[in-house]
């Protein structure tokens, strides 16, 4: 894109994408801005690492100061049938002494970097559904300048220890990070199949799944389910340590999984949470509700003309896996 430039009482602003060497500016502004450093692996994981692309807009002053950005993760959408993009918007900031400026038209810098944001990364043959899982206070902004608005809310459960039930053989496997990427195409199978229950959703394809789970900076907890016969993979979990228990991020083969995780609770007596919007835990058996101890809000915007609003709100499906808090 074309570098955008602003004029204003306190000089000159340029709007441009991200270029190497912005790196230690973009994690000096976030630890101003959230009061919290951002680890540099995780940020090199989730903007220059990812296969799906960079989405990042800066809004710099004529000296070099960084005083903006708008940012998000890529990722492929499944749309009814269709393989489509969407992002989620994470990390978003400004620069206090600066968010009272307005420029010559009369916007201030934090809403042009956004709007050129969605001018260069949104629309058909972009990201066509951006969402994002803000705090209270940061949804109450973003409502204002990103104009999104809340999807279904999720609620937060454990799994119970579920009955004695017979395994008929299926065996359960304890996997690594490693061994992803021998078993990516099994998986991307029974995402495949687990696709029926779904109008709108992340598409978790053999990148997504090396790229989120394989090659993250974090520590997670991979197991499956084995089928005695020919050693066919039934159902895959994603946890990630969590007190004394686990948190389910992602999970895939709909008709084992309460098979595959009865038989982790059972056999490591270790409770799992998760979060679902609600009309999905008709996938699960049984499930008790917990207090939220994360307090995001999930939201969304469509840039599509054939995702009207309120069947997107409608549809939606998210995992925790979903999202860059884990």
């Amino acid at each position: 894109m074309k570098m955008i430039e602003l004029d204003t009482v306190l000089g000159r602003f340029r709007l441009r994408p991200y270029r190497d060497g912005d790196r230690e500016q973009i994690l000096a502004l976030f630890a101003e801005v959230f009061g919290h450093e951002k680890d540099p692996e995780v940020w090199e994981w989730e903007f220059r690492r990812n296969p799906f692309g960079t989405q990042v807009m800066l809004c710099e002053h004529e000296s070099g100061e960084l005083v903006a950005q708008c940012a998000a993760i890529p990722a492929p959408l499944y749309c009814r049938g269709e393989i489509l993009q969407t992002a989620q918007l994470v990390d978003c900031m400004s620069k206090k002494a600066y968010r009272a400026l307005l420029t010559t038209r009369k916007m201030g810098l934090f809403a042009h970097t956004t709007q050129t944001f969605f001018d260069t990364y949104t629309g058909e043959g972009r990201d066509v559904y951006l969402y994002g899982f803000p705090g209270p206070r940061h949804f109450r902004l973003g409502a204002l300048l990103l104009k999104y608005r809340k999807v279904q809310p999720y609620i937060n459960v454990r799994l119970p220890l579920p009955a004695p039930r017979r395994n008929f053989g299926r065996r359960l496997l304890q996997l690594t990070k490693a061994d992803l990427a021998d078993i990516a195409a099994a998986v991307v199978k029974l995402h495949r199949a687990d696709l029926a229950a779904h109008r709108l959703c992340l598409y978790k394809n053999t990148a997504y799944l090396q790229w989120r789970y394989g090659d993250a900076p974090r520590s997670y907890t991979i197991i499956g389910l084995k089928s005695p016969f020919r050693g066919r993979l039934l159902a895959l979990a994603c946890l990630q340590p969590h007190g004394d228990g686990y948190r389910l991020l992602d999970f895939f083969g709909y008709g084992e999984i309460n098979r595959l995780l009865g038989q982790f609770i059972a056999e490591s007596g270790s409770p799992v949470s998760l979060w679902l919007p609600e009309r999905y835990f008709r996938l699960f058996t049984r499930v008790e509700p917990l207090e939220d101890d994360i307090g995001a809000v999930p939201t969304g915007r469509s840039f599509h003309q054939d995702l009207p609003w309120d069947w997107v709100r409608e549809h939606f499906f998210y995992t925790m896996g979903d999202c860059d808090l884990f």
